[in-house]
């Protein structure tokens, strides 16, 4: 492998872990995917031809080496307990290679294989209906937006490749500038601008994936995920799908969406609507939201969501099952930038 994609990881420009410190929600993804690839490619389930030699001996490793990493994580694991932030401490020689890097990335099906020609979304979908729905209310939830074939493989290239560079203190990002790229979730894109009115006028501005935690020593108050706080995106329209089956969800009335239908004034900055790093920031955000409804969608398989971005929302608290492949898993499109006539509120009608 090329220093390219081996170091794919360690220069992404949202990665937060410093060179030569390593992070235990982190490390422990890391080595429950190795032990979930080597467990794929011994049992042979799927048809992604094995890796080479190499790498399988430095996937082992790595699952291996999470004993002694286990042992050396026991102290930062009761500090992230207590409610610390991410926490980070000193590596050594032998994690360089391995940790939090690109060491396999699933490889996607030939330019002429039917989920790269044939339409990736639901033929059933009502698009009539979920046009309406979006310009009046500004949130629409679809069911079963991605044909099952298409939805099987973004999961399986998901959970299969090793993209996890943005560690977090409830989950681990992937982005589009740091490997989370496949022909397929162009194809995605590509489709909702052409089929949805109120997305094609809008180009793609970023897309993402989130994996949450569900490893009950990594959850923090009541055994539960507490998911990413209020906030804004800079976008025109969101467009979040689930991607774990619901059977993997222990809370079925939780582990979805939350959506305030309100903007943030046009004077807020980023930090104060997003990043929210300010003293007071988030109790500001709650304040200005207090009055608002917010639309509370469920979580399932395969649904979307479609919003104005502008709206302020959170991912709901989760528990799923433990075990890689039972991560609450995200994949989030942006399109267009956030709208620069923001004044006060812009609500839209209230939704029922």
């Amino acid at each position: 492998m090329g220093r390219g994609l081996s170091d794919l990881a360690k220069f992404n420009d949202r990665n937060t872990v410093l060179e030569g410190k390593i992070n235990l929600p982190k490390v422990k993804m890391d080595i429950a995917q190795m032990r979930y690839l080597l467990s794929l490619y011994d049992s042979k389930e799927d048809s992604v031809v094995a890796p080479p030699e190499a790498l399988r001996a430095t996937l082992k490793q790595l699952a291996e080496y999470g004993s002694t990493w286990k042992a050396k994580f026991e102290k930062l694991n009761q500090e992230l307990k207590k409610g610390s932030e991410t926490v980070h401490t000193a590596s050594d020689n032998n994690a360089h290679s391995m940790y939090n890097r690109a060491l396999y990335i699933r490889p996607p099906p030939a330019a002429d294989h039917p989920l790269l020609t044939l339409c990736p979304l639901n033929p059933k979908l009502d698009i009539a209906h979920i046009e309406n729905d979006y310009n009046v209310k500004g949130v629409v939830i679809i069911d079963d937006l991605l044909r099952s074939e298409v939805i099987k493989e973004l999961r399986s290239f998901a959970l299969e490749s090793t993209i996890w560079s943005d560690v977090k203190d409830t989950y681990q990002g992937a982005y589009w500038n740091a490997g989370f790229t496949h022909p397929l979730i162009g194809h995605v894109q590509a489709a909702l601008r052409n089929k949805f009115s109120f997305i094609r006028p809008w180009h793609l501005t970023n897309t993402w994936s989130y994996a949450y935690d569900n490893e009950e020593d990594q959850l923090k108050m009541s055994n539960e995920n507490q998911g990413i706080f209020i906030h804004a995106d800079e976008a025109r329209v969101n467009c979040n799908v689930w991607m774990t089956p619901d059977a993997s969800n222990l809370a079925p009335k939780r582990g979805g969406l939350i959506v305030w239908p309100r903007k943030p004034p046009a004077d807020w900055s980023f930090d104060e609507y997003n990043a929210m790093r300010s003293p007071g920031a988030k109790q500001k955000v709650m304040k200005f939201v207090a009055t608002v409804t917010p639309v509370k969608i469920g979580y399932k398989f395969n649904r979307a969501t479609f919003f104005d971005s502008d709206f302020f929302h959170r991912s709901d608290r989760s528990k799923f099952k433990a075990g890689h492949a039972n991560r609450r898993i995200n994949f989030t499109f942006l399109f267009g930038e956030m709208s620069k006539e923001r004044i006060g509120v812009h609500e839209r009608k209230s939704i029922k």
